[in-house]
């Protein structure tokens, strides 16, 4: 049988995973990127959240269909694209993807080095899109209002997305673990 000991300090040891696992990617200048789900994607797409959405995989798999609304940035990590290819953008509410995330999360902190100011969201991947059961389109690759360098031009002031992930401020870690310190000593006694 498992003592109150051992099973506080498993609860301990898992919230302190849900903590790591769900953090924020927050650079010095406290912009952040944030992975979305997919159907939070999608409801951003319908609702004109984004000022731009970035595709950045290969041109061969940008033939193969991309999410609607796309700006193609070929290659983006490789250095085929560069942030100079959003020039303009750098206050705008910007989404990245690629196939499954990956590359989506080095684009974003990408783009956060280059002194983009907003939170960069990473939409994942066509793989998450395509399993939720939402359209790829093959159209051509639209060139986002930012880019096109007009004097008049600005982004919009958005609302943040919500994070897709349980989010657990120092704050509220601490009263928890407080209270689990509490159990313990009620256990032993």
């Amino acid at each position: 049988m498992m003592s109150g000991k051992m099973i506080l300090s498993f609860y301990c040891n898992v919230l302190a995973l849900i903590v790591v696992t769900t953090s924020q990617v927050v650079n010095s200048q406290n912009v952040t990127t944030q992975r979305i789900t997919a159907k939070q994607f999608y409801e951003g797409v319908q609702n004109s959240t984004f000022d731009v959405i970035v595709d950045i995989r290969s041109k061969s798999e940008w033939e193969t269909g991309h999410i609607e609304g796309a700006t193609f940035l070929e290659d983006f990590n490789k250095g085929v694209s560069t942030p100079d290819d959003l020039a303009g953008c750098k206050e705008c509410t910007i989404v990245v993807y690629c196939k499954s995330g990956g590359r989506a999360d080095k684009a974003a902190q990408i783009l956060v080095e280059a002194g983009f100011k907003t939170p960069i969201y990473n939409g994942l991947g066509v793989s998450q899109w395509e399993e939720a059961g939402y359209p790829l389109v093959k159209t051509p690759t639209l060139v986002a209002p930012c880019q096109k360098g007009e004097d008049d031009f600005s982004c919009a002031e958005r609302e943040k997305i919500p994070s897709a992930s349980t989010s657990i401020s120092f704050q509220k870690m601490f009263s928890l673990l407080g209270a689990m310190t509490l159990l313990v000593v009620y256990l032993n006694y």
